[in-house]
């Protein structure tokens, strides 16, 4: 399963990136630190899953995850958030959103996307790594940037 992490936090999607890796089967297959990069690389990679963080430059993950079921339609897509209400679930639902979950710690989040993956339809979905992995943001600008 091919990953895509949007999240404007460079240590959050270091964090994300080296979680999701360790899983069997899931690769990273971009990152992104605002809503239109998030746009433009759900466009470029295709990914099996999207998580987006809420709260991001530029767009916000509600306007990315709408932008991109416009372009995407049917590409699952989760959401982080240190906000986590009532309103953020619905607004969430409707752009697309299967799932918000709070920013806990890793093995939730792991978790969460389990559970939620086991519930969606079965799709031609490649588990083996993509044989160009994009780098991710960190690899490319270094530690301090982001």
């Amino acid at each position: 399963m091919r990953i895509l992490i949007a999240d404007d936090n460079a240590l959050v999607r270091k964090a994300l990136y080296q979680l999701f890796e360790e899983q069997e089967g899931w690769s990273v297959c971009g990152e992104a630190q605002d809503g239109y990069e998030a746009v433009e690389r759900a466009k470029q990679s295709r990914p099996d899953l999207i998580v987006l963080d809420l709260s991001m430059p530029h767009l916000s993950g509600l306007q990315a995850a709408s932008r991109i079921s416009a372009l995407l339609p049917g590409t699952p897509m989760i959401m982080l958030t240190l906000y986590d209400s009532a309103l953020v679930h619905t607004e969430a639902k409707k752009v697309g959103i299967l799932q918000v979950i709070p920013k806990t710690d890793g093995a939730s989040v792991i978790r969460t996307i389990k559970s939620v993956l086991q519930k969606m339809p079965v799709r031609d979905v490649k588990v083996a790594k993509a044989p160009t992995k994009m780098k991710s943001h960190y690899e490319e600008v270094g530690p301090g940037a982001g």
